[in-house]
């Protein structure tokens, strides 16, 4: 019964940890200030264009660091190269978040995935994008390509995860054997031959710093 109870408390907080992922190496925090508890300011730069639900929860976690409760924060993005054009987007918290997208927008999922072009196997591919985005938390060299969240929720024609979705349990699965395999030899290198860019499982959903790719 611990051991179950253990299993589900790491499952929730890989969930939590990866909603709408984004790594490191995605964002740069430019600049962040702060009026004592009142006011905080953050400038951020994109390496490009995020979907909404990957910006709001970039915000949350951004929000997150800075364990001080500030009356009002407020969140400017611009795309990389592009300062000039002004804010891509910007996510204010006064005291509710705010997320208002300025610029382009990724297209949504109506009209944009043909019947054709839908997964077969919405659970297999599920299981294996869960698996993927907990490996990328386990393996430095494994990095998650950008807006593959989105693009999975028009290939199964649903959220992949969250409590409403209906495939949360493949997800969960996904990411509990991440955990297990971690134990493995070479589940790194394994891990990169599954789901990297010429991945032989689903390809396109991890890329290393040598080596990257877009997820179709």
């Amino acid at each position: 019964m611990h051991k179950i109870l253990i299993t589900l408390l790491l499952v929730c907080a890989s969930l939590s940890l990866h909603a709408g992922w984004i790594s490191n190496d995605q964002y740069k925090i430019i600049e962040d200030e702060s009026k004592r508890y009142i006011k905080r300011t953050v400038l951020v730069e994109l390496n490009e264009i995020i979907s909404r639900v990957e910006l709001r929860d970039l915000a949350q976690r951004i929000k997150r660091e800075n364990v001080k409760d500030y009356k009002s924060t407020f969140i400017s993005y611009y795309i990389k190269g592009k300062r000039n054009s002004g804010y891509w987007a910007t996510t204010h918290y006064q005291p509710k978040l705010k997320v208002n997208i300025i610029g382009e927008e990724l297209p949504t999922k109506t009209g944009k995935i043909s019947a054709s072009e839908k997964s077969p196997n919405p659970e297999k591919l599920t299981y294996d994008y869960c698996y993927a985005m907990q490996a990328s938390t386990q393996c430095q060299k494994a990095i998650m390509v950008m807006n593959t969240e989105s693009k999975i929720d028009e290939k199964i024609g649903a959220n992949a995860r969250g409590k409403k979705s209906p495939y949360k349990d493949a997800c969960s699965e996904g990411i509990l054997k991440a955990i297990e395999d971690q134990k493995t030899k070479d589940y790194c290198k394994t891990v990169i031959e599954k789901y990297g860019c010429n991945g032989s499982v689903e390809p396109r959903l991890l890329q290393t710093k040598r080596n990257v790719c877009t997820y179709n």
